[in-house]
């Protein structure tokens, strides 16, 4: 038999979240671009296979671009289909043993024009977020918290419950029940 070390390591979690207090700015998050590329690159030789799922399709665009202008190890990773860029509009039937996802909003985007929090995104929402077979690393500047919801919408609620779950402990998280 052989044994998955990441797996029974205690220090292996399945959910990493990194809060980086980014900023959406011209259609893109700066700093999450930047450690969506350090995650990449740290975990490159650590997993099969890697997705990296952007909620927004420039957001994809603006990590596509700076991996074929600076990083070489990843281009080849992608032409080898190591690795995927995705948004989560094209996310689905893709799997991959780590996820990376940038959410790239923050407390200033208008969410209720965003896919994720559109009809149908709780979906939308579901299906990326299944994608990862082993580990899935959130980087985020956004939380529950910056969330209104005046037009009372399910998915946006989903959303923002996802969020609320996200920056709960490693032992609450362990223990989390969701009821509508």
């Amino acid at each position: 038999d052989v044994v998955d070390t990441r797996k029974t390591d205690i220090s292996f979690h399945p959910i990493e979240v990194i809060n980086v207090d980014g900023s959406w700015e011209n259609s893109k998050n700066i700093n999450e671009l930047n450690e969506v590329i350090n995650q990449t690159v740290a975990n490159l030789d650590k997993f099969k296979k890697i997705i990296i799922l952007a909620f927004n399709a420039s957001q994809q665009n603006a990590i596509e671009e700076l991996i074929l202008e600076s990083y070489p190890e990843l281009e080849k990773a992608i032409n080898e289909q190591k690795l995927l860029v995705r948004n989560i509009e094209n996310i689905q039937g893709d799997e991959a043993d780590l996820l990376i996802v940038s959410i790239a909003y923050d407390e200033n985007t208008k969410l209720h024009s965003t896919y994720v929090a559109k009809s149908g995104g709780k979906n939308a929402l579901n299906v990326a977020i299944s994608r990862a077979r082993d580990k899935m690393i959130i980087i985020k500047s956004i939380y529950a918290q910056d969330i209104q919801n005046p037009s009372n919408s399910e998915d946006m609620a989903v959303f923002k419950e996802w969020l609320k779950f996200l920056d709960l402990s490693e032992d609450e998280k362990k223990n989390y029940k969701y009821y509508k």
